[in-house]
C-alpha cells in the first residue's frame, strides 16, 4: 500500500512539473487570495477535459447562502486513474444590493483551503461572471467546493438583525468547474475491481464496451448478460451502457469474452486453467477478459464472478469452484424496502441526521420500494421520524416533512415540544400519488429566534435539531399487484424482471444470429435491472427466437431489429405495433378492449392518433419499446425491444437508462425517433399479482358501479327467494305436527 502511495504521488509530482508552465501563467492572473479576472474565456482543453456545471454534480437548483454566515459545499468526485492538471471555476452569482460592501464577501474553498476571498461591490449585486483559477494540487479522488457567505447590511452603532432579509446572495448552479486531466497509469490489479473500469467517484454514466470473437452464442450472451448486470449494479443512478463489438479488440476500458483458443488480436486465453478472468494493459486502458474452453465453463466463471466466489488478486484469477445459491425468494433483493417489516431510515440516510442554524439543510432518506406495491388503504405507508431540536422559544419554528418534493406534514416545535434530551415524535401519512420506485424523504427543520429584545446578541449554532436513529417506515394494508402494460415500471423499477434480483423467472430471447447492436441492447438492459435490484443476473436465461413455444410461466426480455427477430403471427398479434419489411403497423383496438380502457379512465384511441402520427413520420427508422402479456401464460410479461428497417435497437434501450428519455417511457408503447421518445397508454390490459377476495370484489364494483343495482335486485331476489323456502318449509313442518 506504501508504494502505491508513493507511486501515485511520484506520478503526480511529475506531472506537475510538466504543466508548471501552464501553472505559472495561470498565477499570474492573480493577485493574491482574492483576485480575479472577469469576462471568462475558455481555455483550450484537450480530450481528457471536463466541464462540470454545478447542476452535472447534483445540484438542481441556484444556491442560495442567507443570513450573516451562510454556507454550502458541493461535492466533487475524480477518477482515481486521472489526475488534475489545470483547474479554474467560472463563478456566476448576484447578490443583495443593501449590503455593507467594507464588510461583505465571499470565500471559496477547496477541501478547506481557502482559493479565493471576492469582495462584494454594487457593481456585482446585479450578476456577475467571474473566472478563477485553481490550484489544480488541492483535488483529490474525493473532493469539496465549498462556498462561505459573510454579509452585514448595519451602519456604525446601529443594531443587525443575523437573519435580515437583505443578507442574500445566490450562486447559479450554470457556474461551472473547468478541469483539465491527464492520465495516471496503474498495473493491472483485479483486486481494484470493478475500478479503473468503473469508477465509483465518476459521476457520469458508465460507457463500457463488450467485446467476443464472433456472433456469440446464447451461452455467451448469458455469460456476459451477468457481467453487464454485475457492473450496472454498480453503476447505480448514473446507468450504464454496454456497445459491442464482434471479433474486434476495444478501444480503452473494455470487457472481453473468449472461448478455446483465442482470435481476439491480443487477447490472451485461458491457458491451462479451465475458465479464469485476467486484467491486462489496452492501450491507456484496462481490458477484464473472462477466458473459459468451452461456453458452460464461461458461464460457471460468469456466475461465480457475480457472486464474489472467484479471489480476485493480481493480474488473473481461475475459476476454483461454484457454489450456485437457490434461487431468491421475489422482492428479496438488498436495494427493496422490504414491507413485511419496519425499514430503518438511518440506513437510507444521504447525509447527516443533525443540523444547526437558522437555515439548515434537510436531512434527507432515499429508499426503493418494489414497482408493484399496491397499497390497499391510503394511509399504507407512515414515517414515524423520531426527533430532538435545542429548546426553542421563537413562534412558528417547525419541522417539516416532505416525499419526493410534495409535503407530508409538519410539527411546531416551541419550548414545550422540544428537547436536546429527550426525543419525540411525528408521524407522517405519505401520499400514495406521491411515492415511486425510488424516493427521497425530507426533514426540514426552520428554527426561528426571538426578535422581541432589539439588539440582542445571538448565536446562530444554539439552533440544533436532529432525527433520531430509530426514525422508521412503516408499510401496513399492502399487496403486490400491477395493472400492466406499464413500461414506467420498467424504466423506473426495472419491473417485471426486477421482481427476483437474480432474474430466476426471466428470459432473454434474441434473434438466431444475434448483430452487434442487438447484443448491445440486451446487455443495456440487463444493466439497467441490475442497476435497481444490485445484484447479478446468475440465474438468467438466454434462448433464440425459434424456442418461443418452451418459454412458459416466464417473463421474456425479446430484443432485436424487426427483421432479423422475425417473431411469428400469433406473438406480433398480441403487440401494440408491428414492424413489416414496409411499413409500422398498429394492432386494431376491439370494440370491448376500448370500452374496457374508458371504465378504467383510459383513452386508448387518443394515443392511437397520436402515435400513429410519429410512425407516419419515423416509419422504418423507429425504434420501439412494447409490453403485452405472454401469449404463454397469463399474468407473465414480454417486453419487446425492436426496430425498423433503419432504425437501432439500441436506443431503445439508451431510452431505459437516460433520465432525460425514460421519463416518457409509458404505457404499452414506446416510440423512440432520433432524440424524441414518446410513450402511450395503448395495448391490451393484464395484470400481475393477486389482490385479497375482499379487495378484488371492492376494486371490481368500483370499476363497474353500473351493475350494483341490477346486482342489488339480485341479490333482493335471491334473499327473497331463500326467506320463502324457508317459510314453507317451517310451514310444512306444523302441519306435519314437528313444530
Amino acid at each position: 500500500m506504501v508504494q502505491k502511495i508513493f507511486q501515485r504521488g511520484a506520478w503526480t509530482l511529475a506531472l506537475m512539473l510538466v504543466s508548471g508552465s501552464a501553472l505559472a501563467a495561470a498565477a499570474e492572473g492573480v493577485t493574491g487570495a482574492g483576485a480575479a479576472t472577469e469576462a471568462p474565456t475558455d481555455l483550450a482543453f484537450s480530450e481528457t477535459s471536463r466541464a462540470l456545471s454545478l447542476r452535472d454534480l447534483g445540484i438542481g437548483y441556484p444556491i442560495r447562502l442567507r443570513t450573516v454566515f451562510g454556507q454550502a459545499g458541493v461535492p466533487l468526485g475524480l477518477r482515481a486513474d486521472q489526475v488534475v492538471t489545470r483547474a479554474k471555476l467560472d463563478l456566476r452569482f448576484a447578490h443583495s444590493p443593501s449590503l455593507r460592501f467594507d464588510l461583505s464577501h465571499l470565500s471559496i474553498f477547496v477541501n478547506d483551503q481557502l482559493v479565493s476571498t471576492l469582495p462584494l461591490t454594487a457593481a456585482t449585486a446585479s450578476g456577475r461572471s467571474i473566472e478563477l483559477p485553481l490550484d489544480p494540487r488541492l483535488f483529490l479522488t474525493y473532493n469539496q467546493l465549498r462556498f462561505e457567505l459573510v454579509a452585514h447590511y448595519a451602519q456604525p452603532n446601529e443594531c443587525e438583525d443575523p437573519a435580515h432579509s437583505t443578507l442574500w446572495l445566490d450562486i447559479s448552479n450554470d457556474s461551472r468547474l473547468l478541469l483539465e486531466l491527464a492520465p495516471l497509469p496503474l498495473a493491472p490489479d483485479l483486486e481494484r475491481l470493478p475500478a479503473p473500469l468503473f469508477d465509483a467517484s465518476d459521476s457520469r454514466m458508465l460507457t463500457l464496451p463488450f467485446s467476443f470473437e464472433g456472433a456469440p452464442s446464447s451461452e455467451q450472451v448469458r455469460a456476459a448478460g451477468m457481467v453487464a448486470a454485475w457492473f450496472g449494479a454498480h453503476a447505480d443512478y448514473r446507468g450504464a451502457r454496454f456497445p459491442v463489438r464482434f471479433g474486434e479488440r476495444p478501444p480503452g476500458h473494455g470487457v472481453a469474452f473468449v472461448v478455446g483458443s483465442s482470435s481476439l488480436p491480443g487477447v490472451p486465453a485461458a491457458g491451462g486453467a479451465r475458465a479464469s478472468v485476467r486484467l491486462i494493459d489496452n492501450g491507456g486502458g484496462s481490458l477484464l477478459v473472462f477466458a473459459a474452453a468451452d461456453d458452460a465453463a464461461l458461464v460457471e466463471l460468469a456466475q461465480a464472478f457475480a457472486l464474489g466466489q472467484v479471489v480476485l488478486q493480481g493480474e488473473v484469477a481461475t475459476l476454483s469452484g461454484l457454489n450456485l445459491p437457490a434461487p431468491r425468494p421475489p422482492w428479496s433483493s438488498p436495494r427493496w424496502v422490504d414491507p413485511s417489516q419496519p425499514f430503518r431510515l438511518a440506513s437510507a440516510a444521504v447525509g447527516p441526521l443533525s443540523v444547526a442554524g437558522l437555515v439548515p439543510g434537510p436531512v434527507g432518506f432515499e429508499f426503493n420500494l418494489p414497482p408493484d406495491l399496491f397499497l390497499l388503504e391510503d394511509d399504507g405507508v407512515e414515517a414515524r421520524l423520531r426527533y430532538r431540536a435545542a429548546p426553542v422559544t421563537a413562534a412558528n419554528s417547525a419541522l417539516n416533512a416532505s416525499i419526493n418534493g410534495q409535503f407530508a406534514g409538519s410539527v411546531r416545535l416551541d419550548a414545550k415540544a422540544t428537547s436536546a434530551t429527550t426525543a419525540r415524535e411525528l408521524k407522517v401519512v405519505l401520499p400514495p400519488g406521491s411515492l415511486r420506485s425510488r424516493n427521497r424523504l425530507d426533514a426540514q427543520f426552520h428554527f426561528r429566534r426571538d426578535t422581541t429584545t432589539p439588539c440582542e446578541d445571538f448565536d446562530t449554532s444554539a439552533l440544533q435539531g436532529s432525527i433520531d436513529p430509530e426514525s422508521e417506515l412503516s408499510i401496513r394494508h399492502y399487496a403486490h399487484f400491477m395493472e400492466m402494460p406499464a413500461l414506467e415500471r420498467l424504466a423506473d423499477g426495472g419491473f417485471p424482471f426486477s421482481r427476483a434480483g437474480d432474474l430466476a423467472e426471466t428470459t432473454l430471447v434474441l434473434p438466431r444470429t444475434p448483430a452487434e447492436n442487438d447484443v448491445a441492447a440486451a446487455l443495456t438492459v440487463l444493466g439497467h435491472i441490475g442497476r435497481w435490484t444490485g445484484e447479478a443476473a446468475t440465474r438468467l436465461e438466454v434462448a433464440s427466437a425459434d424456442a418461443l413455444t418452451t418459454l412458459a410461466n416466464r417473463d421474456l426480455l425479446i430484443v432485436g431489429a424487426a427483421a432479423g427477430l422475425a417473431l411469428p403471427d400469433d406473438w406480433t398479434a398480441s403487440a401494440p405495433m408491428r414492424f413489416t419489411s414496409t411499413q409500422a403497423e398498429f394492432r386494431p383496438i376491439g370494440r370491448l378492449e376500448a370500452l374496457q380502457a374508458r371504465l378504467a379512465d383510459r383513452d386508448p384511441q387518443t394515443a392511437f392518433d397520436y402515435a400513429s402520427r410519429v410512425v407516419m413520420e419515423g416509419g422504418q427508422r423507429l425504434a420501439a419499446i412494447m409490453g403485452y402479456e405472454s401469449p404463454l401464460s397469463r399474468g407473465r410479461s414480454v417486453v419487446l425491444l425492436t426496430a425498423g428497417r433503419d432504425g437501432d435497437v439500441r436506443r431503445a434501450a439508451e431510452a431505459l437508462v437516460d433520465p432525460g428519455d425514460s421519463q416518457f417511457v409509458r404505457g404499452g408503447l414506446a416510440l423512440i425517433h432520433g432524440d424524441r421518445v414518446s410513450g402511450y397508454d395503448i395495448g391490451a390490459a393484464y395484470e400481475t399479482g393477486r389482490l385479497p377476495w375482499w379487495y378484488a370484489i371492492k376494486r371490481w364494483l368500483s370499476r363497474h358501479p353500473y351493475l350494483l343495482v341490477p346486482l342489488a335486485l339480485v341479490v333482493a331476489l335471491g334473499a327473497g327467494l331463500l326467506l320463502r323456502a324457508l317459510l314453507a318449509a317451517r310451514a310444512e313442518r306444523r302441519r306435519q305436527g314437528k313444530v
